[in-house]
């Protein structure tokens, strides 16, 4: 069978009344319901998850989750009890993440970063919070100030441990920090420094943006996210400046001429734009 916990693009072996069987190259065999998919012949290829139901039947759902074998995601808890918590991950079936597995109690609303992971004992799928067995900092291939995806994982004494591209585990210093961050979360970042004993610091900006005080830096951050481009100047109202940047006119003003005067904005007829 196309792994469990992963994504494959199998073949309508049977229609039945309420489904269609599908087969992998090794002909075996899952389930897709019909409420799933409508209209499928016989030889059609169709792009599913694996997993399993309650009698650990293999199914198959053209939802593909956000989280698949071995990878990690921010879930939402949907149910707890003495045993573990249940995790939407948009299929079905929620998402067991046993109590053994949970890094910190995990409650009903909250949203976790979790792993997948193949259960032995009990031959199915299952959630971890403890990320330790996904990700590792032995024969790093990252390079300083390379652009990487971040998952934010809980806070240290120093700053937010993160995730570096489902791989890596760093650590974002409080200092570095210039906009609201909480578990869960999916940014972009960089790397600051490789230490020799492994450890990976990164920063939210590029290095040269190190030296721009926090409001400038806000700033940099949500012209990144927004393209390039804000529809947003020093003409702008003070409303609409504080409810995208969360400051006053006046500092934004100071910010937004602080980064011109760097070369590193232009400030145009509509808005402010990246250079």
């Amino acid at each position: 069978m196309a792994s469990p916990g992963k994504s494959a693009e199998l073949t309508v072996s049977e229609v039945k009344e309420d489904g269609y069987l599908l087969h992998d190259d090794n002909d075996n065999v899952a389930f897709l319901p019909l409420r799933e998919a409508k209209g499928l012949e016989p030889g059609a290829r169709v792009e599913v998850f694996i997993y399993q139901d309650s009698k650990k039947n293999w199914l198959a759902s053209t939802k593909i989750p956000p989280l698949q074998l071995g990878r990690i995601a921010p879930l939402k808890a949907v149910s707890s009890s003495e045993i573990g918590a249940f995790m939407d991950w948009g299929l079905d079936k929620d998402l067991f993440v046993p109590k053994a597995e949970q890094r910190e109690e995990i409650k009903v609303g909250q949203i976790c970063l979790v792993g997948l992971y193949w259960d032995e004992k009990s031959n199915r799928l299952a959630g971890s919070t403890k990320l330790g067995r996904f990700v590792h900092n032995e024969k790093v291939k990252l390079r300083e100030r390379q652009e990487v995806q971040l998952l934010v994982w809980y806070p240290s004494d120093l700053g937010y441990n993160v995730i570096i591209n489902q791989q890596y585990r760093g650590l974002l210093h409080f200092s570095d920090i210039h906009k609201r961050i909480r578990e869960g979360d999916a940014i972009r970042g960089y790397i600051k420094k490789i230490r020799e004993d492994g450890k990976i610091d990164v920063i939210l900006q590029p290095e040269g943006y190190g030296k721009i005080e926090e409001n400038a830096a806000r700033i940099l951050e949500l012209l990144n996210e927004g393209g390039g481009y804000l529809p947003v100047n020093d003409k702008s109202q003070p409303e609409e400046i504080k409810r995208i940047f969360e400051m006053s006119k006046k500092t934004f003003k100071k910010a937004i001429g602080s980064l011109y005067k760097q070369r590193l904005i232009r400030i145009e007829e509509e808005g402010i734009r990246l250079l």
